[in-house]
């Protein structure tokens, strides 16, 4: 489960940093 909530942070960070999201 917690692998799951990390896989889709790193995912979520990483497309925040190749497109323009609101994300830090």
């Amino acid at each position: 489960m917690a692998l799951l909530l990390t896989t889709v942070i790193v995912l979520i960070c990483f497309g925040g940093l190749t497109s323009p999201s609101p994300v830090p």
